[in-house]
């Protein structure tokens, strides 16, 4: 089985954010705008551009 995402509570995801098939976000995780996510945020991770 394959879902779109699978978020936890109070992930942050800011504008433009793209995410891949299968991914998982952590509790408290935040992705900055434009941000691509795949496989596994943990939580409170930042994922940050460039």
């Amino acid at each position: 089985m394959e879902f779109g995402g699978l978020f936890a509570d109070r992930a942050r995801l800011r504008g433009g954010v793209t995410v891949a098939p299968g991914t998982v976000v952590g509790r408290d995780a935040t992705a900055d705008s434009g941000t691509v996510l795949r496989g596994e945020i943990g939580s409170g991770e930042t994922v940050r551009r460039g």
